[in-house]
């Protein structure tokens, strides 16, 4: 009975794992399959974001032309303005305006040094039609 006992235990006893076999690799190989899943990996995830983002869009949100054609005049404009603006900023940074003229306009007239200089520069430095346009205005 002891020889049945020691054959049924061996019979049921779990099988010893096989070795698992494999094809030599080297190093190269390993590298290039870690480069390919990231390729994947990178691919994949950028396949998903366009999806995503083509999702969001259908054709009732499209771009209302009128609406495109006034943005774009306002904008047009504003760049016209702003160029006009620097060039006669240009302009008037080149004008020499006397020291004697700005504190006159300051005393006279209670303005900033800065308004007096901007007014000044205006008229182009002449301190008598920067005055009658200042006289005019108050």
């Amino acid at each position: 009975m002891s020889e049945t006992r020691q054959a049924t235990q061996a019979s049921s006893a779990p099988p010893a794992p096989e070795a698992e076999i494999t094809s030599p690799t080297t190093a190269g190989d390993d590298v290039d399959e870690q480069d390919q899943q990231q390729s994947t990996g990178t691919k994949a995830q950028a396949n998903k974001d366009m999806r995503n983002v083509d999702a969001g869009f259908n054709d009732d949100d499209a771009v209302d032309p009128k609406n495109l054609g006034k943005a774009m005049n306002f904008l047009n404009d504003v760049t016209e303005k702003q160029k006009a603006q620097k060039t006669t900023e240009a302009d008037d940074a080149g004008v020499v305006i006397g020291k004697e003229d700005v504190e006159l306009l300051m005393s006279e007239f209670q303005l900033t040094k800065g308004e007096a200089e901007k007014a000044l520069r205006a008229q182009k430095g002449d301190v008598l039609t920067t005055l009658r346009g200042l006289v005019a205005v108050a």
